[in-house]
């Protein structure tokens, strides 16, 4: 279906430029992962007691239970610029964004 735009390119009102997100994870899937949470819970402490694990495992382990009962850590962002030069200021919110990015992938690869 061809988008309903304006004579300049602009969406029409009404129409729906994004979608929903995600789907849904139906009521059903939901109240079956909550039953296993306590096996996963269970397997979570014993990953991260287990001296025989690889510490990075273990470290994971605690980390991953931590986040889930405590909720992860703020981020901090320097995120402060000189607005003296509108050029640089530009600049100075690409260095931010591009760091951003830099630590979310960073984030996303780490052990």
């Amino acid at each position: 279906m061809a988008a309903q735009r304006d004579k300049a390119g602009r969406f029409l009102p009404g129409h729906k430029i994004l979608s929903d997100g995600r789907p849904k994870i139906p009521d059903d899937v939901k109240e079956a992962l909550r039953a296993a949470s306590p096996e996963a819970v269970a397997l979570l402490v014993e990953i991260m007691q287990n001296p025989r694990e690889k510490t990075a495992y273990r470290l994971e382990a605690a980390k991953t239970i931590l986040d889930r009962a405590y909720g992860k850590p703020a981020q901090s962002q320097d995120i402060s610029f000189d607005v003296n030069n509108t050029a640089d200021v530009l600049t100075q919110i690409r260095r931010v964004a591009m760091e951003q990015m830099n630590d979310r992938q960073r984030d996303s690869t780490a052990p």
